[in-house]
Parts: C-alpha cells; sequence; structure tokens
C-alpha cells in the first residue's frame, strides 16, 4: 500500500522564481521535461543530485484488450474530468472500437454522480471512477505500476 502522501504541482516557470517548494521533496516529472530540471543544463531549476524521477505512463494494451474481448455490440463509455483526458481516450480507443461498438464520452464535473449502467464497459480516471455508477468499469491510472512503486519505495527510503 502506498505511503499518504503531500503532493503539489508547480510549474517550471514558477520554480525560476521560488525554490522553496522543492526544498525536501522528490520532484516527479514527465520524460521529456527532465533535462530542464538537472544540473548538467545550463538552465537547471534542481540542484545537483535532487531526488527527481521521471515517471512511466501506463499501457493501455489491456485496456485494448477489454474492448477487442467483447463478444457482442457494445456500447463503451469514456468518463473523465478532463477533457483531454476524453480526447486522448477517443484517439487510443476509436480504432478498436470501429464500427461494430458505439462510443459515448462523458466529461463530469468534481461533484457529480453519473449512472452508466446501461453502458457495457466504462473506462474512466481515477478521479471519475468515484462518481459512475456501471456494471463494468475498467480505470485507467495515469503513471505505470512500477512507477507508483518507484515513488512509494523513495519516499519510503527518505522517510526511515
Amino acid at each position: 500500500m502506498l505511503p499518504l502522501l503531500t503532493i503539489e504541482a508547480i510549474s517550471p516557470d514558477k520554480l525560476v522564481g521560488n525554490q522553496g517548494p522543492v526544498i525536501g521533496a522528490l520532484v516527479v516529472t514527465l520524460p521529456g521535461r527532465v533535462w530542464n530540471l538537472v544540473a548538467g543544463n545550463p538552465s537547471s531549476l534542481l540542484p545537483r543530485g535532487h531526488p527527481l524521477l521521471a515517471v512511466a505512463p501506463s499501457g493501455v494494451d489491456a485496456h485494448l484488450d477489454h474492448i477487442r474481448e467483447l463478444a457482442e455490440e457494445s456500447v463503451i463509455a469514456v468518463a473523465s474530468i478532463s477533457q483531454e483526458f476524453l480526447r486522448l481516450a477517443r484517439a487510443l480507443l476509436a480504432p478498436v472500437v470501429g464500427g461494430r461498438h458505439a462510443m459515448e464520452e462523458h466529461l463530469l464535473n468534481e461533484k457529480e454522480t453519473k449512472d452508466l449502467s446501461g453502458t457495457d464497459l466504462v473506462f474512466c480516471d481515477t478521479t471519475a471512477r468515484r462518481s459512475i455508477r456501471a456494471r463494468r468499469i475498467v480505470p485507467y491510472h495515469l503513471i505505470s505500476s512500477a512507477t507508483a512503486q518507484n515513488i512509494s519505495d523513495r519516499t519510503a527510503s527518505s522517510e526511515g
């Protein structure tokens, strides 16, 4: 089980003027942003040796397999509080959904509960998962299990 962590999002632009939020913190970033943060880059935002972890996103193959395994024509829903998540899911799922299945998108607000029990399969992000009622829900975790374990290991070792 992952330890309870305090997470704060801060943009690289804001770090330029204020290094305070990274003192004593494990910095987690997208792989493409690592060079902007590390020492060796003339405009590095972190001091040499600062703890840094580039996240690896979760794969989508297992999610696509859920669609491929559907024996009959089905209604597949995608639900999220993020328009960007819906856009990305549409692009990734559309080739597998094809002409055989119907796909619906549901943009939720954080306080909304949505009954999607009329659909056959629902893909959602972990935030939307709490707000959905459906027969079959497949949540998508943004970061890979290996990355989550790495964060857990690194924060546990810094506590001990």
